[in-house]
């Protein structure tokens, strides 16, 4: 009985801490294989694993990631976890904040400098009163020796 009060103890208090923290900021967070590719020929390319979307082909691939923050919610940074593993292309991911029409509203393209085995962050962080929904499209490196780039997560942090 002792140890079901103190599960249900820590479940409360764990939801209350939970809703606290998420009354100032919201953090959306996405699996890389939610990505899709632009077109047929670009579907070709890629392929899909716990890592998210990753390029297979000995040419670059693109893919387009969506995401939603919370509706009204100021996008005040934008991250993405990808793996570059092509020594002469870095991996680039433009991040775009819309308006309900799908104008920009603002974006940015960063990109990795260099490659290697771990795994690295591209961030941005919009201008103030970024509100809207998010797209990202990223263009991944070639196949590298049987090292594939992927793309892993990306998440939108927002305030309500």
């Amino acid at each position: 009985m002792r140890k079901l009060i103190k599960s249900i103890s820590a479940v409360v208090l764990s939801g209350i801490a939970v809703a606290a923290g998420t009354a100032s900021a919201a953090h959306n967070g996405y699996s890389g294989t939610l990505c899709n590719p632009i077109n047929s020929t670009e579907d070709a390319k890629i392929g899909y694993s716990q890592f998210g979307v990753q390029n297979n082909a000995s040419s670059t691939a693109s893919v387009e990631c969506g995401g939603l923050p919370n509706v009204g919610s100021d996008i005040f940074n934008v991250q993405a976890t990808v793996y570059d593993r092509n020594a002469a292309t870095n991996l680039c991911c433009t991040m775009r904040v819309l308006n309900n029409d799908g104008l920009f509203l603002a974006s940015s393209t960063p990109c990795t400098v260099g490659s290697g085995a771990a795994s690295m962050l591209l961030n941005w962080v919009p201008p103030v009163n970024a509100a809207g929904s998010f797209d990202m499209g990223c263009t991944i490196p070639p196949n590298q020796a049987g090292s594939v780039s992927h793309v892993t997560t990306y998440r939108i942090q927002s305030n309500p």
